[in-house]
């Protein structure tokens, strides 16, 4: 049964108790950024650690001259005889048919084509879904079926609490009902017995009078109080309809949360067996 951060009682309390200026806080709020993922997991750095780094033509030249800026023994460096051999300067033997064209002008997008393992890391590595720690997404999984459980477990004791709170209080405004049916019959008793005495008291009519317009304004009193308890005790019935109507939603909302947790597991299988097949193609494309 989905819910707004705020509208549980004690996360209006907490929030009325935080400034207008600073952000809206929750328990809530503050159990999900427990959850986040680290940023030490989705920054590049972290993502790119285990490839080798590629050295920069400025860091090749350090590496191949001497103090003075002159060549060791005029040589020609490694890159620049990989760049020949790959511009095509050099024997067409010398390098293997097929070889993409690399030269210092172009970059990682014209190889987009190129088949091998530039090809596959780039796939591999351009989806976020592949990178990642899978405890720690295991980890937030469990803490949100255990945060759904525990809300599910709150609501449903909040409904029977409810439940017996209204039985309760349906019983109490029955009882009152019964009383106020026993005043009114006492009431008509001295009624009657006024009405029959005061053909006989002529001395005390006037009294007797005002005793009467007292005892009719009492039972007008007690016919809307009775008509107020009636109100209420209908109030009550659709509540307890209404309790009950919510007790099947947090029951069929009980069998959706059972569901979705079967379907994670479905997922992650499929997970595992997507990661393993692209473990195998990995491992083939280095070997072969």
């Amino acid at each position: 049964m989905p819910t707004s951060p705020t509208s549980h009682p004690m996360a209006r309390e907490h929030n009325l108790q935080q400034p207008k200026s600073s952000p809206v806080q929750s328990p809530l709020t503050q159990s999900t950024k427990k959850l986040r993922i680290p940023q030490s997991l989705t920054s590049s750095q972290k993502r790119f650690s285990h490839l080798p780094v590629i050295e920069t033509e400025s860091s090749l030249r350090k590496k191949s001259t001497s103090p003075d800026e002159s060549p060791f023994n005029d040589k020609k460096r490694l890159v620049d005889q990989f760049y020949e051999l790959s511009s095509g300067t050099a024997t067409p033997n010398a390098i293997t048919p097929g070889t993409p064209f690399i030269s210092r002008s172009n970059t990682m997008d014209d190889l987009k084509d190129a088949k091998g393992s530039f090809g596959f890391l780039k796939h591999a590595y351009g989806d976020d879904s592949m990178i990642g720690d899978e405890e720690h997404k295991s980890h937030m999984r469990k803490s949100v079926l255990e945060l759904e459980s525990e809300v599910t477990k709150r609501v449903k004791h909040r409904v029977e609490e409810s439940g017996l709170e209204m039985h309760k209080t349906t019983t109490q405004f029955d009882g009152m009902q019964a009383e106020i049916r026993q005043i009114k019959d006492k009431v008509n008793v001295y009624v009657s017995l006024l009405k029959s005495k005061s053909a006989t008291l002529d001395n005390d009519y006037g009294q007797l009078e005002a005793e009467l317009a007292k005892l009719y304004s009492t039972l007008s009193v007690l016919d809307q109080y009775e008509l107020a308890v009636e109100t209420s005790r209908q109030k009550m019935l659709t509540s307890k309809k209404k309790l009950q109507q919510l007790t099947q939603i947090v029951e069929i909302t009980e069998k959706q949360i059972s569901k979705e947790r079967e379907n994670v597991k479905v997922r992650r299988k499929w997970i595992l067996l997507v990661t393993a097949l692209l473990l195998l193609v990995f491992l083939l494309s280095y070997l072969f």
